[in-house]
């Protein structure tokens, strides 16, 4: 990734975006959409990729953002999901 960047951790949903033409960070699936409504498209570039399998699952991640005209790109370094509404939606106890 090239331009100015920085460090920082977001928390949000991940989103579906929809189909778009291009290669690398152009050719993102899903973003990172925080409380605020920002989106983050999420490089599909290392441990990015896995997160496709997540849509609608909160979730922390940090990584390096660049934004570019009026796209913010994250390229995730690591990644947590909170899973707690997932564990009482499948409790059977």
């Amino acid at each position: 990734m090239t331009g100015q960047q920085e460090q920082r951790t977001v928390r949000g949903y991940i989103v579906s975006l929809p189909p778009r033409k291009g290669a690398g960070e152009e050719s993102a699936k899903v973003a990172l959409q925080d409380e605020d409504g920002r989106e983050y498209h999420i490089v599909p570039k290392g441990v990015g990729i896995d997160l496709v399998g997540h849509i609608s699952a909160r979730v922390e991640a940090t990584g390096i953002v660049r934004q570019k005209e009026d796209i913010l790109f994250l390229w995730v370094r690591r990644y947590t999901v909170d899973d707690a509404f997932e564990d009482d939606w499948y409790d059977d106890n």
